[in-house]
């Protein structure tokens, strides 16, 4: 359950449109015929990997990476939480232009 939504645009997200780009772009681990009722007490007749996405995103909340707007709102900021170095940099040879 660790993410931190590299795939999402930065700024304001439906938590349906954020269903439809983890759909699409994880199709394998979006089985929409496993329950929430079938993996947990809830009883919820949601696909099991909705629920999944939201505690992901409760995750990426709590380190910083994504704001939860209102319900059913969330918004990525326009930094990553990550320093933006690149793992090249650690090789000074490769990253100098002389």
């Amino acid at each position: 359950r660790i993410s931190n939504f590299g795939f999402l645009e930065p700024g304001e997200h439906q938590l349906t449109d954020i269903y439809a780009i983890v759909k699409d772009r994880y199709p394998v681990l979006c089985d929409d015929s496993y329950l929430c009722s079938q993996n947990c007490k809830s009883h919820h007749k949601r696909p099991e990997w909705q629920h999944v996405v939201r505690g992901c995103l409760q995750n990426a909340k709590s380190k910083g990476v994504i704001v939860n707007v209102r319900r059913g709102v969330w918004k990525k900021s326009q930094t990553e939480s990550r320093p933006a170095v690149s793992w090249l940099s650690q090789y000074a040879d490769i990253n100098d232009e002389n």
